[in-house]
């Protein structure tokens, strides 16, 4: 992943509500596609196919976040 993509994700990352808990998957009683979609749903957005695409982009920063550090640690 490019520092531009990082960037990317980062900004993103600031629009939605609560976004490090998905991060962490600190998923509580209320799964991260449920809570996404609770999310755009206050927003009147009604979209799974978005929800869905918001799940992937958490999943793969989580993972950016994770190999960054993992790489930081094992040196």
């Amino acid at each position: 992943m490019s520092l531009y993509e990082a960037d990317e994700l980062r900004r993103i990352a600031d629009l939605i509500d609560r976004f490090p808990k998905f991060i962490r998957r600190d998923r509580g009683s209320t799964s991260v596609p449920n809570t996404i979609a609770d999310i755009l749903e206050r927003h009147d957005i009604q979209n799974p196919a978005l929800v869905d695409d918001l799940v992937q982009l958490t999943e793969d920063y989580r993972q950016t976040v994770a190999t960054y550090y993992e790489r930081q640690f094992s040196q």
